[in-house]
């Protein structure tokens, strides 16, 4: 699903609910973001497109600006990818939130450990997201 035109700074969405998918999308259009959003539903799709493999393997540019990942996740979960990414000299600085509908401390510490920007309780608090995607002091160039 694309949404955005600029190829030259990507932003990935890891999301598996529609309503969390739309909520997210809802977020980023507030803050005007024109770049190119991608959408992946499970998390083996996902290291597919951060390593540039199978239906990925011709997707130009680079690493994305930012990804939203949920961390329950089909295939591979959020945080088994997030190893599997930082494992990598080539993904390992690509800033993450992450997205959860699970306030299991576990589950944040983790996160974090792993070099997450921020965690996002889902469905929690709407302007806790604002806030995470407004500290993310991203600048869009045109």
């Amino acid at each position: 699903k694309e949404i955005m035109r600029d190829v030259s700074k990507r932003i990935l969405i890891v999301e598996d609910d529609e309503n969390d998918l739309d909520m997210t999308l809802d977020v980023l259009k507030s803050y005007n973001l024109k770049d190119h959003i991608d959408i992946v539903r499970d998390g083996a799709d996902a290291a597919d497109y951060i390593f540039k493999r199978g239906k990925w393997s011709n997707r130009a540019g680079g690493n994305p600006v930012v990804v939203f990942i949920d961390l329950k996740l089909t295939k591979i979960d959020g945080i088994e990818l997030l190893k599997r990414i930082r494992a990598d000299e080539k993904t390992k600085y690509i800033p993450f939130v992450i997205l959860t509908s699970s306030q299991e401390e576990k589950n944040i510490i983790e996160g974090y450990c792993l070099e997450t920007h921020s965690v996002v309780i889902q469905r929690h608090e709407y302007a806790d997201f604002l806030n995470a995607v407004k500290s993310l002091n991203y600048k869009e160039t045109h």
